[in-house]
């Protein structure tokens, strides 16, 4: 937005710098010292800035302390509770939002008090006139009309807009990288709405919970090979889904006992010794993600021992304390005795562990850590990550558990598979309580289904949706803002000159034509960078929103750019009739 309104301020400040110029040169002229004619420049700026800022800092205030808490507090009524504490008004972005601003008038009285002292008096006055130019050039150009017939007023336009080919040039490209910005902003909108984070999971998501393995671990008198997810209730989800079952994965690993050698690797996270400890097997493609991270974060870590032995990776949810970190890497190569499950009281010194080597600490909450498909999302969970060459290995001593099934299946099939399956787990919940004696509250199995999320989360989806289209409409709104000032600023500051052509014979109408060829001269330029460049800066919008969000979906903005382009289309061919009288008007 800061950029989209700087590119707005300086089309306005590029195309009056001409007229400015030549004001200045004619006060020189009649005798007004350079100095004088700075200090003139810099109040009138200065009062600018202030008259601006104020006005922009009262309506700011207005909206973020009178609109906006009781637009935001309506929009999210399920999170009124957690709106309370948050402080809608910050001065700061205040002084932010007026910085860009600042520089670019700042930029503005260095380059006109550059150019006095370059320039004669007499060359501001002449400034971008072109007769400078023509007087450098050896050969010179012919300006007959006959090259166009009968519309000299196309031959003026190329003129006019031409004769200044860097300004115009700086004026197309903020022109461009405005409208960019806007087009842009509609492909944030779209990528990062909530509903893509939604669509990427599978439809059915089926897993054991938490509480009720911990619980069998404390209660229960016979755990030895005991099977939480049990084969023949895999097998009755998959009769239920049918020949409709889709990109069917699973979570496996090990609910192992912990022997002496390791229990200090597990002591030193917080809270590691009360929350459950899990061995967990990650796929190929989850592997070369993973080591791509440890790469580019640069994470001492003995990544050939994991790879290619029997390594492991403890992951935690930021439970290694900063004075432990030290501990953590002295830990790295330590063996970790894990053993099967047996019955409460057996002695384990009778009984061989298998070991795994300790290749370091991972953070699963720091900022970069790939996505992985984590046994109850490796929240309160020591997980004790494994290769699938390792998991095999350890397969031959250890139990294997499935922890979680998800799957998709066809949308014409969703909704009788959901209510089948909500059916058979609360028969398994029911058994599984009735048979331990737990209570109604402790369930073995818990599903989730991606269209009861959607629908529970509807309401914050639509909300934050509409409040992103609001910011991405302002954008469009301020780019197309941007092409209309460059239009109707042009054409105010040349009312001298459209005077003097009315005297020398040019009629209303070929006036007219002539402010029309200019904005349809600008508008196909326009059209064909924003196709070329413009595509170029909305791929690199893409590009970087996908490396920070991982449910990112790139949409080309098709829509909004064909829109664009028509409105912008309108208001070339509108904009010279309307103003046309109004620019004359002040000049009989």
């Amino acid at each position: 937005i800061l950029l989209c309104m700087f590119l707005f301020i300086y089309n306005i400040l590029n195309l009056s710098l001409e007229k400015d110029l030549q004001q200045y040169g004619l006060m020189e002229v009649v005798g007004v010292q350079q100095h004088q004619i700075i200090q003139v420049m810099f109040r009138q700026i200065l009062e600018v800035v202030l008259k601006g800022s104020l006005a922009g800092v009262a309506i700011g205030s207005l909206v973020v302390l009178g609109i906006l808490p009781s637009v935001i507090g309506k929009l999210y009524l399920g999170q009124a509770e957690e709106l309370e504490g948050i402080s809608f008004y910050q001065p700061v972005f205040f002084l932010i939002a007026i910085l860009p601003v600042v520089v670019t008038l700042g930029v503005v009285i260095l380059l006109v008090r550059q150019k006095i002292k370059v320039l004669s008096p007499l060359e501001c006055m002449n400034y971008g006139e072109g007769t400078i130019a023509e007087k450098k050039q050896t050969k010179k150009k012919n300006a007959s009309f006959s090259s166009w017939g009968n519309v000299p007023e196309v031959y003026l336009a190329r003129r006019y807009l031409f004769r200044n080919k860097k300004a115009f040039f700086i004026t197309m490209i903020s022109l461009t990288i405005g409208c960019g910005l806007a087009l842009g902003s509609s492909v944030i909108v779209k990528g990062v709405d909530l509903q893509n984070q939604f669509m990427k999971e599978p439809d059915f998501q089926i897993r054991i919970t938490q509480e009720a393995c911990s619980t069998l671990m404390e209660t229960s008198q016979n755990t030895e090979n005991m099977v939480f997810f049990p084969n023949e209730f895999l097998e009755n989800i998959k009769q239920t889904a049918g020949n409709s079952l889709q990109d069917e994965t699973k979570i496996q690993g090990f609910y192992p006992i912990i022997g002496k050698q390791g229990r200090d690797s597990i002591k030193l996270l917080n809270d590691g010794e009360t929350v459950p400890t899990v061995i967990q097997k990650i796929s190929s493609s989850e592997k070369e993600k993973l080591q791509e991270f440890l790469k580019e974060q640069e994470i001492t870590t003995d990544w050939e021992t994991f790879a290619h032995e029997n390594g492991t990776f403890l992951l935690h949810d930021h439970r290694v304390s900063e004075y432990a970190e030290e501990q953590a890497l002295e830990q790295l190569g330590n063996t970790i005795e894990v053993y099967d499950l047996v019955p409460v009281g057996t002695d384990m010194s009778d009984l061989l562990p298998e070991t795994l080597v300790n290749c370091g600490y991972l953070d699963i909450t720091k900022e970069g850590f790939p996505e992985l498909e984590l046994c109850w999302d490796g929240r309160n969970t020591n997980l004790l990550l494994v290769t699938e060459e390792t998991f095999e290995t350890l397969s031959e001593n250890l139990t294997p558990q499935t922890f979680e099934m998800s799957f998709s299946v066809e949308k014409e099939q969703e909704s009788g598979c959901k209510n089948r399956l909500k059916g058979m787990i609360q028969t398994e919940n029911m058994e599984f309580q009735s048979e331990n004696g737990y209570a109604e509250q402790l369930n073995l199995f818990q599903m989730e289904s991606r269209s009861d999320l959607l629908l529970k989360e509807q309401e914050y989806i639509q909300t934050s949706r509409l409040l992103l289209l609001v910011i991405s409409g302002c954008l469009i709104f301020i780019g197309m803002m941007n092409f209309l000032n460059v239009r109707v600023t042009d054409m105010l500051l040349r009312k001298k000159e459209c005077a003097i052509m009315n005297r020398v014979g040019m009629t209303r109408k070929q006036l007219q034509r002539m402010f029309l060829a200019e904005g349809l001269f600008t508008w196909l330029l326009l059209s064909v960078l924003l196709v070329t460049t413009g595509t170029l800066l909305i791929g690199g919008i893409g590009w970087y929103m996908k490396t920070k969000i991982s449910y990112f979906v790139f949409y080309y903005p098709l829509k909004e750019m064909a829109g664009m382009l028509l409105l912008l289309l309108a208001v070339s061919l509108v904009t010279p009739g309307i103003l046309y009288r109004r620019v004359l008007a002040k000049n009989k």
